[in-house]
Formats: C-alpha cells, structure tokens, sequence
C-alpha cells in the first residue's frame, strides 16, 4: 500500500499513512490542517510526483480553481519549458513562474478582483485562491529553493514598532496589473471581524500611489526581504507545498537548470468561499468584462464541501488586533 508522509520540510520525524480514506487519513489530515492555521503552510510527503495524487489531495481542500496557464483540471504546470499553454502574457514574459531567475515573494492572483458568469448564468466573484497547493516533480540542478514568509508574524511586528507604515499598508494604495487584469487593493485587507489577508507582490506588476512609495519600499526592505522573516528550503521529488495564500508570501531562488530535464512543478489554486453577486433592478446585460475573468473560474471537477475547512488568513492577539482596527478607523 502506498505511504504518504507529513512533516515541516527541514525535520526527519515524518508520520505516515496509508491510502485511501480510513481513521488514520482523517487523524492526519487533522494535523495538516493544524499545521496550516498555526504555521502558514505544511509539506506533506506523497510519495508520487504523479498529477492525480496532486489533484485528489488538493479537493479535499475544496474547488480547484482554474488560471490563464491551468488545464481544465485547474493544474498548471510551472517549468522553463513552456507546457503548451501559450498565451500573450507568455510572449511578453509576463510569467516570472517560468524563468530560471528569482521569483520574489508573492501572493498568488494578487492582480484578481473582478466578476465572471458561470455557465449556469450566475455571477460570481473573482478574487486570489484561498490556497496554493505545489507538487514538486523534477527539481533544478542547483538552487531554486522555495522562500515563505509569515505575513501575520511581520504584521504583528509591524504594529509593534511601525504603526505609521501599517496606517499606509492599510490603505487602498496599491495596484497590481497583469495583461489586461487590474486589482486596486490595500496591502493588507480586513476580510472578517477578527481575520486579515495579505495581498503582495513586489516586480513590475506593481503600481504604487506616490504618496506611499516610501512606505511600501521600507515595508519590503525592512520586513518582506529580511532574513530574519525568511524560511528556506528545498522542496524534494513527491513532496506537496500547501500555502495559506492569504497570509504566507510565496516566492523561490534563481537556479540552473539540469540539461536533460527542466525544473517542473505542478500547481492548483484552490478557490476561496464562493461568492455570487446580483443585478437588483433585474436588467442584467451581458458585459464584456465577464469575459476576462472566465479563465479564473472554479475548475471542471465535482464539487463538494471539503473535507478539511481550514481558516485562512492572519489571526491576531487581541492587542495587536485592537491596534490594527484603531489604524483602520482612523482611515475614514
């Protein structure tokens, strides 16, 4: 019987389980739901590079959502040779994902805030996926080490000493723009009474207003690319990186390729909680603009309730989040 294992990526105390479904998969899949809300993210050892064991593990986590590069499983592949999936952000080397140069630390879908009809006619909200969910498959020859940061520890630090750079942070200052896809947004946004997310991306997507220029360089030099706030390591043929894409920042090292084979990952967005809008007047006409977020939809896979509902997002103490929406007060 095939074994999966769980572990932090750097320890070698790894629990196995069988699959599939039985007492033991649901005692550990409680632990690597632990693991996601206490640290940001968990590895889980899978044993298989193959597509299906990526795709069967991440609906456990809900509706895989699809993106410009994803197939209609919702899983795009992020290698140096392009998968097929060709496009105009491709040819314009708009997808940083597919070089072998650094990616910086990022959010994923930071560029997504619209409005897609569904096939059912339905109107639903486009927005970044809850999770990110990466598989490794072949690895580089040298370097490539995937970075995190925990955007709740540099936020709880933030209010700490730097309550003025979190009073910009708070505001909608930010834009980032992707091909012909736009989100205006805060860095970090208030998404329910006690729980915050982190939009972030620091390259040529980002457009900053000029009065928080400043604020949003200090943030990264003295925050996002310290190493105090860094962890680093190498994820291994078989290993699957789960990422609570509201809190942690994703980003990995530049690296050289093997010359047989090209570095390959396989990626799934898992969409977060639905949400549908309506035209209260009752004359809804179609809008060309529904067209550019039809690529970002959920996936065409069953959809089901998932099996583990993790709480995405940074969690603060209760000082730290009296503080937080004090700042936001004081921004109306």
């Amino acid at each position: 019987m095939e074994k999966i294992h769980i572990s932090e990526p750097t320890a070698h105390n790894l629990i196995s389980f069988d699959r599939p479904n039985n007492q033991e998969w649901k005692e550990v899949f409680n632990q690597v739901k632990y693991q996601i809300e206490t640290d940001g993210y968990c590895v889980i050892q899978a044993g298989s590079t193959d597509r299906s064991v990526l795709l069967e593990l991440a609906k456990y986590f809900g509706n895989p959502q699809r993106s410009l590069g994803s197939d209609e499983w919702g899983i795009a592949e992020v290698s140096t040779f392009n998968n097929g999936n060709k496009n105009i952000l491709t040819s314009q080397n708009q997808y940083l994902s597919n070089t072998a140069q650094e990616f910086p630390c990022h959010t994923d879908g930071a560029f997504l805030l619209g409005i897609a009809k569904t096939k059912d006619g339905r109107l639903l909200q486009i927005s970044p996926p809850k999770l990110v969910v990466l598989q490794m498959v072949n690895t580089a020859e040298e370097g490539g080490a995937s970075v995190l940061v925990d955007s709740q520890r540099v936020l709880e630090d933030a209010l700490d000493w730097d309550s003025d750079l979190v009073k910009v942070l708070l505001k909608p200052c930010v834009a980032y723009a992707r091909g012909d896809q736009l989100a205006c947004s805060s860095v970090f946004e208030r998404i329910s009474s006690e729980t915050w997310r982190i939009r972030w991306r620091y390259d040529f997507t980002t457009l900053v207003e000029e009065s928080a220029g400043d604020a949003i360089k200090l943030f990264h030099s003295k925050y996002i690319s310290n190493p105090k706030y860094q962890k680093r390591f190498y994820l291994q043929p078989g290993e699957i990186l789960i990422v609570d894409n509201f809190r942690v920042i994703h980003g990995r090292e530049a690296f050289k390729e093997r010359t047989e084979k090209s570095r390959l990952l396989n990626v799934v967005w898992i969409a977060d909680t639905e949400k549908f809008f309506i035209n209260p007047v009752c004359q809804l006409k179609y809008q060309q603009v529904y067209d550019l977020y039809e690529p970002y939809t959920n996936a065409e896979v069953e959809n089901r309730k998932p099996a583990i509902s993790v709480c995405a997002g940074i969690q603060l103490s209760p000082n730290r989040q009296a503080i937080a929406k004090q700042l936001l007060c004081e921004l109306l």
